[in-house]
């Protein structure tokens, strides 16, 4: 696959794709300091580093297979502006991987029109307005989880966050602060969604 990495920050992602099987990755991010240090880090005939916003890419039209950009949307002013250049560069039939956090645990108790507790987001979705809005530009949408919590779990969060959403936040921190002894890598893996548990990252696969 030509794939396109937006937002793709120190470059690691962009490496393990070329180290994955990816023709060529070209990897933009707003930062140029980013930029160049991923370059230097990150040299591969295959692999580009470029400034960008990924809004508006310096692309051609129907020019990649796959188009990644994982939490980024949630930084952007015009979200739907993100969306419309996938939908640009992407070829018909092309793939779509993007992540976001799941408002329900990382700001739980709040709406999409609340200031996130993150200072750098402009908004955080949950499951379903994030589905929704990327149902509007793809023919084709799956979503998997990283990182569950139970259902009554986040339940009594969203309660607390109705009247404190900074201790909302705060104790959801604490808990997995108080977990962190026993974590596995493979628990924050993608994986398919189960009815029972909120996933903290939702991870979207899209096709045009």
């Amino acid at each position: 696959m030509r794939v396109v990495d937006a937002a793709c920050g120190s470059g690691y992602g962009s490496d393990l794709m070329i180290k994955g099987g990816a023709e060529s990755v070209n990897a933009f991010d707003i930062d140029q300091g980013s930029v160049e240090r991923a370059r230097q880090i990150y040299p591969h005939e295959h692999l580009s580093f470029k400034q960008g916003d990924v809004c508006s890419l310096p692309l051609q039209d129907d020019c990649c297979d796959a188009f990644v950009s994982l939490e980024t949307i949630e930084h952007i002013e015009r979200d739907e502006d993100l969306l419309k250049e996938v939908a640009r560069v992407l070829k018909p039939g092309g793939l779509f991987i993007c992540s976001t956090p799941n408002r329900d645990l990382t700001n739980a108790g709040t709406t999409i029109h609340s200031k996130p507790f993150n200072p750098f987001h402009v908004r955080e979705y949950s499951q379903a307005e994030f589905e929704g809005l990327l149902r509007k530009y793809f023919s084709d949408v799956s979503l998997l989880g990283q990182t569950g919590f139970s259902r009554p779990y986040a339940g009594g969060l969203s309660m607390v966050g109705r009247l404190f959403p900074a201790l909302a936040v705060k104790l959801h921190q604490a808990r997995k602060l108080l977990t962190c002894l026993w974590d596995r890598e493979d628990k924050h893996a993608p994986t398919p969604m189960r009815g029972r548990t909120q996933y903290e990252i939702l991870v979207a696969c899209c096709r045009l």
